[in-house]
């Protein structure tokens, strides 16, 4: 079986006759995420997955810790973290370029030398300025 692809890129020529080539991507099936236990203590890196794979079982999650969160230098850049729950949470130097922190919980965040840009979406009345944060270009 021969296939030559025509000058269309969406179109592939087989016996002469051409036919359009359907985009179909496959997705894999993933598999059952493992969601920490009640109160249970993450390492950072665990806890910027865990923000980044569902800001509702983050938030689930927040509630039974007693320790803030530790996400110091985390690369937050495009995340939405829309209603996310960072009250009290170490967010220093953390890139929040092009985040979605619309409705986020922010109370008493470390939030120094974060870095954020005109597409950063803050909660209503909050000033990173104030908090310490630097724009970027």
């Amino acid at each position: 079986m021969t296939l030559s692809r025509t000058h269309a890129p969406h179109t592939i020529r087989y016996k002469g006759a051409t036919y359009e080539k359907v985009a179909r991507p496959f997705v894999a099936p993933t598999s059952t995420a493992v969601l920490p236990q009640k109160g249970e203590k993450l390492p950072p890196k665990q806890q910027l997955q865990l923000l980044l794979y569902s800001v509702q079982e983050w938030n689930r999650w927040y509630a039974t810790v007693e320790e803030p969160a530790d996400l110091q230098g985390a690369n937050l850049q495009g995340a939405n973290l829309s209603r996310a729950n960072l009250s009290h949470a170490d967010l220093q130097g953390a890139n929040l370029q092009g985040a979605n922190l619309h409705g986020a919980y922010l109370s008493h965040a470390d939030l120094q030398d974060a870095m954020y840009n005109d597409r950063t979406q803050f909660p209503t009345n909050f000033d990173p300025t104030s908090a310490g944060m630097k724009k970027v270009r």
